[in-house]
């Protein structure tokens, strides 16, 4: 009997101790500048739903939010006052606090959201993307808090195996030690300028570092992702960093278009990815697909 009650009191010790762990979390109102009030507050709304089920943090209610807010006569512009916003946070007795904007940009809106340690105003983790529209952004809450929460501690890190899908949405292609590479495939055929705007503003995830992929890097593409995917088949665009440069100065005098003396223009390579790989040179008349990459380190 004593050893039942002596478990059960360990359990309870355990699960006391794990809760504690937790981080307190305070989500303030996203501020908004060209999206309606109304739409501001729904995502804020479905935001602290979708971070309280991560199970990653202990999330304060809206009430004691509001109650507190109006305590301390905090102001709408003080949210860009980090040691204001901290002074809130304390008040509430968070660790964090959860800061959001959402921005109309011509045909988009940009969403940013940090989140701020309160004790030393420090941004912990943040997340930028564009979206279509506020639908589309409410489709991505989940994934979004997600990846937040797992930035500043909430989640034990996840063991990537190729064919995982990344924290960027990619797909992961090749695990070297630590080190892990995800790709994206966009449903899109560009010339190579074009394809390089693309890359140089590509936003997938709240990351930005993506880019062309080596030559190498689209052979591990091709043999572990659109080997198995004929959808996927095609030519890429890819570098090749230790032939670009000199095959830039040499292709460029010895290409030439079907009209007599007019240079066809040599600009970078391609992957010709199917069962098999291989790749060429490409041109600025070209027009092949986009796929993207980036790497990350395994934590």
């Amino acid at each position: 009997m004593k050893k039942i009650i002596l478990s059960v009191v360990l359990v309870l010790l355990v699960g006391r101790v794990y809760a504690q762990t937790k981080p307190v979390v305070v989500v303030a109102p996203f501020d908004t500048k060209g999206v309606a009030q109304d739409e501001a507050e729904v995502v804020t709304e479905l935001f602290t739903a979708e971070y309280a089920n991560t199970g990653s943090a202990n999330v304060v209610d809206r009430n004691s939010f509001d109650k507190i807010k109006t305590q301390l006569s905090f102001q709408s512009s003080d949210w860009s006052n980090a040691d204001k916003v901290a002074q809130l946070g304390k008040a509430l007795n968070a660790n964090h606090v959860v800061v959001g904007q959402l921005l109309k940009f011509r045909s988009q809106i940009a969403v940013t959201i940090k989140i701020i340690d309160v004790n030393t105003t420090t941004i912990l983790a943040s997340y930028t993307e564009k979206v279509r529209d506020i639908e589309n952004l409410l489709d991505k809450l989940p994934e979004i808090c997600t990846k937040l929460s797992s930035k500043v501690g909430g989640d034990q890190a996840k063991q990537y195996k190729i064919g995982d899908e990344g924290p960027g949405g990619g797909i992961v292609f090749y695990i070297k030690d630590e080190y892990i590479y995800e790709v994206i495939f966009l449903d899109k055929f560009a010339y190579y300028e074009d394809a390089e705007l693309i890359a140089k503003n590509y936003t997938a995830g709240g990351y930005e570092d993506w880019y062309f992929p080596t030559n190498d890097e689209m052979r591990y593409i091709c043999y572990n992702i659109c080997n198995k995917r004929k959808d996927l088949w095609g030519k890429y665009w890819v570098v090749d960093l230790e032939r670009y440069g000199l095959a830039c100065l040499l292709h460029n005098e010895k290409y030439f278009s079907k009209k007599e003396g007019e240079k066809r223009g040599f600009v970078g390579f391609y992957g010709d990815c199917t069962d098999v790989y291989t790749w060429g040179d490409g041109f600025k008349d070209d027009r092949f697909k986009v796929c993207l990459v980036r790497g990350f380190k395994q934590q």
